[in-house]
């Protein structure tokens, strides 16, 4: 399955039970706005590029040397995302209702 976000593509690897993983491809100078997911959590894990995260009050810049860094979004706490450079992250999601896909459960902050 396919989804999209603004200029990012998202790929559903694979579901299984309320389990989900999504591979999300973003051009440069993506803007993912302050959102939340109301009906996930999930892990967030830097695979490729230049991205500057926001969750919370805490912002961290990744580059080609955090490949692997990895962290929790509890469902309804909001996040951000400014790519630099073309990057790719995974999202390893666990639903509380019927997986869709990230772009579909968007609260904008």
């Amino acid at each position: 399955m396919i989804n999209r976000f603004q200029r990012c593509i998202g790929i559903r690897l694979f579901r299984l039970a309320g389990w989900q993983l999504e591979v999300w491809l973003c051009p440069a100078g993506e803007v993912i706005p302050s959102h939340s997911h109301a009906h996930f959590s999930s892990r967030i894990i830097h695979l490729f590029g230049a991205t500057e995260w926001t969750m919370g009050s805490k912002t961290k810049s990744l580059g080609i040397l955090n490949i692997g860094w990895c962290r929790p979004v509890p469902a309804g706490v909001n996040h951000s995302a400014v790519t630099k450079t073309f990057s790719i992250f995974a999202n390893l999601e666990r639903w509380a209702t019927s997986p869709t896909s990230a772009s579909v459960d968007f609260v904008r902050a």
